[in-house]
Parts: structure tokens; C-alpha cells; sequence
């Protein structure tokens, strides 16, 4: 939600700072080719209080800080150190090796030519010779 309300303002987007190369299919992919099996794969969380946030948002759009200090004031303290769980986008993939898996992969073998009867295989070069 707060990615969505901030837009490119959200501060877990930095573009500088988090590169995300892999999402839940491609990761899966590249585990699987090297041999393992996925066993989970779960969207993760992080762990925020009403204060955090507060001072997140301060640094990172102002005007959300205003609106959420001044609401802040009739939220009792309680509540605004309660930690409650933000998906922020990340992942997590619990995958195990294969035991069967020897370590190499299928080379992709070459195709071969197929050869009619009486003909001959196709040279790069082809030669004349005069009698």
C-alpha cells in the first residue's frame, strides 16, 4: 500500500541502492537448472512500528509526515510502537539440491545433416575441375 500512495517517492526504492534482477518465476528457473527443487517461495516482510514510519516518511515525503504526525498525536503509544509486518516487495525461495544431480547440464548436441540416398553432404566449398 505504501508503494502504491508514495510512488517513486517510496523510500524502499532507491534505484541506486536495491536492484532487483530476479523475480519468483526467473529465480525458480535458474535453481531448477542447476539442480535443485523449489521447495517454498514467499513473499517477505518487514517488521515496522507507527514511529519508524513516521520518521521514514519525514525524510522521504513530507507530506505524508505532516498528515501522519498529526494523526499520530491520538494514536496512543501502544499502538504506535505495535510492529506490524509490510510487504515491501521481496521474496524468499527455499529450494534443495537434487541428490540425483550430477552437475552437468544436457549440452544442446548439434544438428547433423540428414543425407538422401546417393546424395552427397554439402562442402563449403566447391570445386570445378576441367578435363
Amino acid at each position: 500500500m505504501a508503494r502504491r500512495l508514495m510512488g517513486s517517492r517510496w523510500y524502499f526504492y532507491i534505484p541506486e541502492e536495491h536492484l532487483h534482477y530476479f523475480n519468483r518465476k526467473n529465480l525458480s528457473r535458474l535453481l531448477e537448472q542447476e539442480g535443485f527443487t523449489v521447495k517454498a517461495a514467499k513473499r517477505t516482510y518487514k517488521p515496522l512500528t507507527f514511529d519508524y514510519s513516521l520518521i521514514q516518511f519525514q525524510e522521504y515525503n513530507p507530506l505524508i509526515h505532516r498528515t501522519l504526525s498529526t494523526v499520530g498525536k491520538l494514536v496512543p503509544q501502544g499502538l504506535r510502537s505495535k510492529i506490524v509486518p509490510l510487504p515491501i516487495g521481496e521474496m524468499m525461495l527455499i529450494a534443495q539440491k537434487n541428490p540425483a544431480w550430477t552437475g552437468t547440464r544436457k549440452a544442446k548436441q548439434p544438428e547433423t545433416p540428414t543425407r538422401t540416398r546417393g546424395s552427397r553432404p554439402a562442402s563449403s566449398e566447391s570445386k570445378s575441375h576441367r578435363s
